[in-house]
C-alpha cells in the first residue's frame, strides 16, 4: 500500500502527545501545525492523504487565541480547495453540552468524521477514529484515475538540471514544484538552499537552523515533513509531466550530519515572471529571456549563526517589494517581522522570505538572540 502524509493541526500539548503515539502505532507519518495560518500556509502548496483538526486553534502562528471560529473557518478553507475535496478530515470537539450542534456545523463545513476530547481509552479511541480516515484515504487514492497517461513507455533517469526562482513560483526543468508567494514553508526552504559557498556549490543547513530561519511551528518536525513532502511532489511532477525518473535524494539532500543541500547537478538561476502561471509546458527557448542568472556567490554560508553578516551583495536590482522592506527598515532602528509586516501590511511569510533574499545580498542583517533580535540596514549600496 502506498504511504502519504497526514497533516494534524492543533495546539493543545496533550493532544501532540496522544497523536504521536498513535500515528506511531499505525506506523504512519504526519506533518503537524499550531495554527490556521500554519496550516493555510501548508495546504496551498502539498497534497495530504486525510487531515487531523482540534477545532480549538489560534488564528496566528504566534499569540493567537484559540478558537472554534477559527477551526470551522478553515475546515471552509480546505474545502474550497478541488483538490482536497474528498480528502478525509477527522475534527476534534470538546466534550460539552452543545456539542450536538457543534458537530453538526462541522460536517457541514467540511469534517467527515469527528472525536471528543479528552480521548476515549475504549470504543472509538484516536487511533481507530485514525485508522478508519486513513483507510478511507487509501482507498480514495487507488479509485483515483491518473491525470494523464504516462507520455513514454520507458522513462529516464534524472540526470540533473536547471532550478529557476521566479517570484511567482519554482520550476525544475521548466516543471512547476512550487508555486507560492505568501507564506509557504516549501519555498522559504528552497529560497534557503538555493544560497551557495564560495565553490559555487549549494549550501548545507540543518534542520534546527532552517526551522528558526523560516519559523517553522513544529520544529525540525514540520522541516522533515515539509522536505518529505517536496521531494514527493518533485518525484510525481517530474514523472507526470517530463517521465523522468527523480529518486529521493536526486534533488535534496541530507548526509545525516551536516544538513540539507540541493545536489551539484542542480543549475540555480533567478528568473522574472514574463508572464503568469506555470511554465509546466513551455520549452526552455520559451523561457531563455526570463532567465537572469545570478553572477556570482548568493551570500554567506546559511550554515553561518542567524546575526552574522554575509559576504557580500549580488549584482542585481532589488525588487518593488524588497524596496518596500528597506523602506521600512531605513524608517526605524531595527525592527522585528510582525512590525515590518504590519507597516507593509503584507504577510509576516512573504517579509521573511524577502529578508533571506536581502540578508543573501548583504543589504540587511539579523543581530541578536532569535526570539529577542532585530533586522536592520547593513549599509551596502542599495541599487
Amino acid at each position: 500500500m502506498r504511504r502519504h502524509i497526514a497533516l494534524a493541526i492543533h495546539s493543545d500539548p496533550k493532544i501532540a502527545r496522544n497523536l504521536k503515539d498513535a500515528f506511531a502505532s499505525l506506523d504512519h507519518e504526519y506533518v503537524w501545525v499550531r495554527s490556521q495560518q500554519a496550516a493555510r500556509a501548508l495546504l496551498a502548496e502539498n497534497d495530504y492523504c486525510c487531515i487531523f483538526i482540534d477545532l480549538e486553534i489560534p488564528a496566528r502562528s504566534r499569540g493567537g487565541i484559540p478558537s472554534i471560529d477559527n477551526g470551522l473557518n478553515l475546515l471552509e478553507q480546505i474545502r474550497a480547495i478541488e483538490r482536497l475535496r474528498n480528502v478525509p478530515i477527522v475534527a476534534t470537539v470538546r466534550l460539552c453540552e452543545a456539542k450536538p450542534r457543534l458537530v453538526a456545523r462541522a460536517m457541514r463545513y467540511g469534517a467527515t468524521d469527528f472525536i471528543e476530547k479528552p480521548f476515549a481509552i475504549t470504543g472509538d479511541t484516536l487511533c481507530r477514529v485514525l485508522k478508519k480516515a486513513l483507510d478511507q484515504a487509501h482507498a480514495l487514492w487507488r479509485q483515483t484515475p491518473a491525470v494523464n497517461p504516462t507520455p513514454s513507455p520507458e522513462p529516464v533517469p534524472f540526470k540533473g538540471g536547471e532550478m529557476l526562482f521566479y517570484p511567482s513560483r519554482v520550476e525544475l526543468c521548466g516543471v512547476k514544484i512550487v508555486g507560492d508567494t505568501g507564506a509557504g514553508y516549501s519555498r522559504m526552504i528552497l529560497d534557503l538552499l538555493k544560497h551557495t559557498r564560495n565553490d559555487d556549490r549549494c549550501a548545507h543547513i540543518s534542520g534546527e537552523a532552517m526551522a528558526a530561519r523560516i519559523g517553522a511551528d513544529g520544529g525540525v518536525g514540520t522541516v522533515t515533513g515539509c522536505v518529505r513532502t517536496l521531494r514527493q511532489n518533485i518525484t510525481a511532477r517530474l514523472r507526470e509531466h517530463l517521465n523522468v525518473i527523480c529518486g529521493r535524494d536526486d534533488v535534496i539532500a541530507n548526509d545525516g550530519l551536516h544538513g540539507y543541500r540541493l545536489r551539484e547537478w542542480i543549475i540555480v538561476l533567478d528568473a522574472t515572471d514574463d508572464f503568469t502561471g506555470s511554465t509546466s509546458g513551455a520549452g526552455p527557448a520559451a523561457r531563455r529571456d526570463a532567465r537572469e542568472p545570478v553572477s556570482g556567490p548568493v551570500g554567506a554560508r546559511v550554515t553561518d549563526p542567524v546575526g552574522e553578516r554575509v559576504s557580500g551583495p549580488v549584482s542585481e536590482p532589488v525588487t518593488e517589494r524588497q524596496r518596500q522592506v528597506l523602506d521600512v527598515l531605513a524608517s526605524g532602528d531595527g525592527l522585528r517581522v510582525p512590525a515590518i509586516a504590519a507597516k507593509m501590511k503584507a504577510a509576516p511569510g512573504t517579509v521573511k522570505r524577502e529578508l533571506t533574499h536581502l540578508k543573501g545580498r548583504g543589504l540587511v542583517a539579523f543581530e541578536g538572540p532569535p526570539r529577542s533580535g532585530r533586522y536592520r540596514l547593513t549599509g551596502a549600496k542599495q541599487r
